[in-house]
């Protein structure tokens, strides 16, 4: 959750993700958001202004997640 956002951006780009989960500040394994393709389209303009793009990724992130289990 406080990885800057240009440094989630340049992971996917590596990765060739269309997605990152996001987990809690403190590294534990709790899910608290998801980052994707879309929210950087969604929110590019917000992320330009004020030099967004060394703020960390839960400024712009999508939450709560949905999870189910799998059985």
């Amino acid at each position: 959750a406080d990885t800057p956002i240009a440094e989630c951006i340049e992971m996917m780009r590596e990765r060739k993700v269309g997605s990152l989960l996001v987990v809690s500040a403190d590294y534990r394994t709790e899910l608290i958001g998801i980052f994707t393709e879309r929210d950087l389209v969604k929110k590019v303009g917000q992320i330009r202004k004020g030099d967004h793009w060394q703020k960390t990724i839960n400024v712009v992130m999508s939450r709560p997640l949905i999870t189910l289990e799998a059985k």
